[in-house]
């Protein structure tokens, strides 16, 4: 996993370069912060594919989320949808929707 200056660094050169809806510019930055703590694995989950490819792109050539953060992050325990999965064993079948969307209770953060 990368250091949090080349975080700060590959963030700063995204937001150099950025032209586009604000929004995905926050999804793609939101996204790395976020599944530095949660892992790749529950972004994958939480992100469609196409804006999984989007915010790779906003990030740069070659970039892959998988070099910048753990597969499982200390809070990834916390995800009721990698629980799901796991509990299925077709993780990439539901990433890739080949496996019929999961009922996850909707409960909302309410902070």
């Amino acid at each position: 996993m990368k250091s949090d200056a080349e975080v700060k660094a590959v963030i700063g050169a995204a937001m150099e370069r950025f032209t586009g809806q604000a929004d995905d510019l926050v999804g793609a930055i939101g996204t790395l912060i976020v599944g530095r703590e949660f892992g790749w694995r529950v972004m994958r989950l939480a992100t469609t594919n196409k804006n999984w490819v989007r915010y790779k792109r906003i990030f740069g050539e070659g970039f892959d989320f998988r070099d910048w953060m753990s597969e499982e992050g200390r809070y990834a325990h916390r995800s009721r949808g990698l629980a799901l999965a796991k509990q299925v064993g077709r993780y990439w079948d539901i990433v890739r929707g080949d496996y019929p969307v999961l009922l996850v209770d909707k409960q909302r953060f309410e902070g």
